[in-house]
């Protein structure tokens, strides 16, 4: 009998970079067209974006990507009190409005 294959390694897991390949975020509403604000702060700075109340979760991982530098590949965002994780494999096809986004503050935090 030949010997038995080695079991394969553990699957690697994605990287917010590697999940959001070609994603992209849609232009702020328009004046008068219902919206929803967020603010996010930054490891380095605070910036805030309007989306679209419709907006998937994964345009506003995108935007956040966008506002970063190359690296690092993952970081997770948190907002509320407590502050409750988005989870962009989970949520990420839930909308802004869905989530309750509109208004919040919402913490990015590189991962190692």
């Amino acid at each position: 009998n030949p010997p038995a294959a080695p079991p394969p390694p553990p699957a690697a897991t994605q990287t917010t970079r590697s999940l959001l390949q070609g994603e992209t975020f849609p232009d702020p509403p328009a004046a008068g067209s219902p919206s929803a604000r967020i603010n996010f702060r930054l490891p380095s700075s605070r910036t805030q974006r309007t989306f679209p109340p419709t907006a998937p979760l994964r345009s506003v991982f995108a935007f956040v990507l966008s506002s970063l530098p190359p690296s690092p590949d993952s970081f997770e965002m948190r907002y509320g009190f407590p502050p409750k994780l988005l989870d962009l494999e989970e949520q990420g096809a839930r909308t802004v409005e869905e989530l309750g986004l509109g208004g919040e503050t919402v913490n990015v935090r590189f991962l190692e």
